[in-house]
């Protein structure tokens, strides 16, 4: 298995080694095919739809009862097919309890409700196209007998000042419209002494709804000249009014969340900026202006922009839509591509130590792609498993997201090697050239004379150190001293102890934040954090949240035949069951069937004596007569109305008022109870079970709460799962993989915790995509330094003891690994500092938990495994058995790393020599 391993891998840095020489030999060739690819691509961006609805994005796609059994109702009540439209406003005190009940503020109320009502908007369908419109044209009429010209109750405008300042606590009584609870329209109440009357009344709510039979177009116009208006009059009212104005139209959930990231263009363009400072400060040279790379910088935000537009080029002609979510891709294919470039530019800063003096661009190249390349290609496959696996998600958002990302991966893998190599190539001969950096901007030393011959050896002598070896940055051996000082003081007895002690609480507190951490999705998590739907949403909840949601359940009648009087009193008991349970209210009106047994009870009949044509005739009558409120319940076969077929009637219960916005506290436990009690009573196939809906249309949401913890689980298990199969090949030691994967869950378990101790997130759609980003982002940091400890040849081949060898290993791991991965995590941070300043609630949960999951890889990386390893680590290749030893206590820990170099064979061919790591007894000497 290792050997297969090694040879595979050893065939892999040949590839890119060769790939290498290309860009080396064809700098010119490599960016023109990069180019090719990226415009080529590009034009796929023009076939790219956009999907806005929150339905569509945060609810399940596959397995979603919920819209099932809605699509089927529909069929059955037409009258539910097409969505109702409406305007609410809330209107609440500035003051925490304060009291809208006084006569001002009711004038005040009423002016701004004449103000909608009077609102007219153009009729285009009239005869003249110039039509106007107004409130009582396109209202819902609330048909009735006698009343055919009533729009359905406002709210407390439509009552008399005698009726608004002796209101009852609970039920309203009044014509036309019937017994309505005072709940629905005024909010934060307080009784009365007596409990006969509301002395107070914190917020009052107006709800306006518009009639199913206007067009779409005029119920647009009409939402839209009503948020121009109470837009207007929000910010018109005088200081000395006491409430503020919160509303939303139909639309709002939809229109808020469209927006929610696009307004976000600057912050990328910001990031852009930042990072190219952040990648010239590490690419660039202080000391020495020739071997500078700080050019480089922007050359690698380059190549991330053309992966950015090759990606979503590619996914246009894939016909992948767009969502709000898949904004964060550029900020992310930001972040990752200038931390692909900071390891080439590492890697060939490295290979100047390991070549003769005489070495040609060509061989730097060549090393540089053969050390780096096959790196930056498992840090890209391991990414790229990542957002596969999330692209299974049964979430679209999700699924979108991901398969935007794992395109991006690949093509900026892709663009990092032909675009950013070719650069690299074209600085080395502006390097060879004894120039400074600035001049690869200009094109001297490339477009130019002079411009140095690839195959030959440096242009002067003074490019070479003291050692003969080509030149270097200066600042790279600083850093590897002060990597080797830093190991040697972790791996000190107390210090180590104090490391392992301090890993052990945070795993403690870890695992407390990880198992109290909240599930569901909060709508207003996915809009911006100033928009007027997130405050409506919010106000309404807080005042109007003593009624909770009515469940509509429709029974198919040829699943339970209700002319059988078996069946009607096993109705009778399922309701009274749930009806019972703690989830749930008994609903004024709520089951037909009660009112008609107490009808036929008065009339001197014994309703269990009704059965078959004669239940069905005793029905009918009661229907056109007394129980005529109830006709809207029933289903008839209109192909056989002789014959008064039912194919479906529905019931009502109340669910008590929820705990939170997302439901993941009352709504997802409710609906789970009432669907658990009507699975025991009747079949479970769709077509024959009684189908549960709701007016707001939440219960789609419920499913993604419902599902999401093991929606969540899965793809984190199955994600590992695949990048543990990538780390078996990078790391190809039981062992370490083994620490490998339970590093990694150390970090995705604090994580979780800074969820809900820090960050206070939930766990849902978005987080989602952010703990499937953790895992690849976990990955790569922890797998860079074990393969980099795994490798290490220190301390090999001398008489040494394998506890000195093994904090030998793991400092020389520091030395090669450390800084690229503090810098490539550093890099994207400083991508998603930004998103600090944004306004959408998706970006902040993005930084939040990725800020998190690099802060927690790095410490881990660069703290936990050098003691963890250091001490416990396994001992790779000859080393003597554990003997007493002082090296710790006595002296620095201290050697010269493995020295390799390329010599040219006389066939032409590059072969590389890699010569014993020696021993010193003082750092950094020899």
């Amino acid at each position: 298995m290792n050997s297969a391993v090694i040879y595979m891998e050893e065939k892999l840095s040949d590839f890119f080694g060769g790939v290498g020489l290309y860009v080396a030999v064809y700098p010119a060739r490599s960016i023109l095919l990069s180019l090719a690819i990226c415009f080529s691509l590009l034009y796929g961006t023009k076939m790219i739809e956009a999907e806005n609805s929150a339905e569509v994005l945060y609810s399940p796609s596959k397995g979603n009862r919920a819209r099932e059994e809605r699509d089927l109702y529909r069929k059955y009540f037409p009258t539910s097919r097409k969505a109702a439209r409406y305007s609410q406003v809330v209107l609440y005190s500035k003051e925490e309890g304060g009291n809208l009940l006084d006569a001002e503020t009711i004038g005040q109320i009423r002016s701004i409700h004449e103000a909608i009502v009077r609102m007219e908007v153009r009729n285009a369908s009239s005869a003249d196209g110039e039509g106007k419109v107004a409130f009582k044209d396109v209202c819902q009429r609330f048909k009735l007998p006698g009343y055919p010209d009533s729009c359905k109750f406002v709210g407390v405008v439509e009552l008399k000042d005698s009726e608004i300042f002796n209101l009852p606590p609970t039920w309203l009584s009044l014509t036309p419209y019937g017994d309505i609870p005072v709940a629905t329209f005024a909010g934060g109440r307080e009784t009365s002494a007596n409990g006969s009357r509301l002395q107070r009344v914190e917020g009052w709510k107006l709800y306006y709804q518009l009639s199913t039979e206007v067009s779409a177009e005029v119920s647009n116009l009409w939402e839209n000249s009503f948020l121009d208006l109470i837009e207007s009059a929000s910010q018109s009212l005088p200081p000395s009014c006491r409430f503020k104005i919160a509303y939303e139209i139909s639309r709002s959930s939809q229109m808020e969340l469209s927006k929610s990231t696009s307004g976000d263009t600057i912050l990328l363009v910001i990031s852009f900026v930042a990072v190219s400072l952040f990648a010239f400060v590490v690419m660039h040279s202080f000391m020495d202006r020739v071997a500078s790379k700080g050019a480089l910088g922007l050359c690698a935000c380059l190549s991330v922009f053309l992966a950015i537009g090759s990606a979503f080029g590619l996914m246009g002609y894939c016909r992948v839509k767009y969502n709000p979510v898949v904004a964060f891709v550029s900020f992310l294919l930001l972040g990752l591509g200038v931390d692909d470039s900071f390891v080439l530019v590492q890697a060939y800063h490295y290979s100047a130590a390991h070549l003769p003096a005489d070495a040609s661009v060509q061989q730097r190249m060549f090393l540089t792609f053969k050390t780096a390349g096959t790196s930056i290609f498992f840090t890209s496959i391991t990414d790229f498993i990542a957002f596969a696996v999330g692209a299974s998600s049964s979430f679209p958002a999700v699924q979108g997201f991901c398969a935007y990302a794992a395109s991006g991966v690949i093509l900026l893998f892709v663009h990092q090697l032909l675009f950013f190599g070719a650069f690299m190539a074209l600085d080395a001969h502006r390097e060879y050239c004894q120039l400074s950096w600035w001049w690869l901007l200009l094109g001297r030393g490339v477009l130019w004379s002079p411009r140095y011959d690839s195959q030959a050896s440096p242009a002067s002598t003074s490019y070479l150190n003291a050692e003969g070896d080509c030149r270097t940055q200066p600042e790279t051996a600083y850093v590897t001293r002060f990597a080797a000082g830093y190991g040697a003081f972790l791996l000190q007895p107390k210090v180590a102890a104090l490391v392992l002690l301090g890993f052990a609480g945070y795993l403690g507190i870890a695992l407390y934040g990880a198992a109290n951490v909240g599930t569901g999705l909060d709508l207003r998590d996915l809009a911006s954090s100033d928009s007027y739907w997130t405050t409506f949403v919010t106000q309404n909840f807080r005042l109007f949240n003593s009624v909770g949601p009515l469940y509509t359940v429709a029974v198919p009648a040829h699943s339970s035949d209700l002319s059988v009087r078996a069946e009607r009193d096993k109705l009778l008991r399922v309701v009274a069951t749930i009806e019972d349970d703690a989830c749930f209210l008994r609903e004024r009106n709520g089951l037909w069937l009660r009112d008609f047994n107490q009808y036929e009870t008065n009339k001197g009949v014994r309703p269990e004596d009704l059965n078959g044509p004669a239940f069905k005739e005793e029905l009918r009558t009661w229907l056109e007569g007394a129980g005529e409120i109830f006709q809207p319940d029933f289903v008839i076969d209109k192909d056989k109305p002789s014959e008064w077929r039912m194919l479906m009637s529905r019931f009502r219960v109340r669910q008590i008022p929820p705990k939170t916005t997302s439901g993941d506290k009352t709504g997802v436990p409710c609906l789970k109870k009432i669907r658990s009690i009507l699975d025991d009573n009747f079949p479970h196939d769709l077509h024959d079970r009684p189908l549960t809906v709701d007016v707001d249309n939440t219960f789609v949401f419920f499913e993604a709460s419902a599902i999401i913890v093991t929606q969540t689980i899965l793809n984190l298990v199955y994600a590992a799962a695949a990048c543990f199969l990538v780390t078996v090949i990078i790391i190809p030691h039981p062992i370490l993989c083994v620490v490998a994967m339970i590093v990694v869950s150390m970090i995705l378990v604090g994580t979780l915790a800074s969820m809900t101790l820090i960050s206070n997130l939930r766990i849902e759609t978005i987080s989602m995509i952010d703990l499937v980003l953790a895992i690849g982002f976990s990955i790569d940091n922890v797998a860079h330094y074990i393969h980099a400890f795994m490798s290490s040849r220190a301390g090999a081949g001398g008489d040494t003891s394998a506890s000195t060898r093994r904090k030998l290993m793991a400092i020389d791991a520091l030395e090669r690994i450390g800084m690229p991965i503090l810098a490539a995590d550093l890099s994207t941070m400083i991508a998603l500092l930004p998103l600090v300043g944004s306004k959408s609630r998706i970006f902040a949960s993005f930084f939040s938990i990725l800020f998190t999951v690099l802060f927690l890889g790095g410490i881990h990386a660069v703290v936990f495994l050098p003691v963890f390893l250091g001490y416990f680590g396994p001992v790779l290749g000859p080393a003597l058995e554990d003997k007493p030893t002082t090296l710790v206590e006595d002296q620095e820990l201290s050697f010269q790393s493995t020295v390799q170099r390329v010599e040219v064979t006389q066939e032409g061919e590059a072969e590389i020599v890699i010569d014993e790591p020696k021993l010193a007894g003082e750092y950094g000497s020899g």
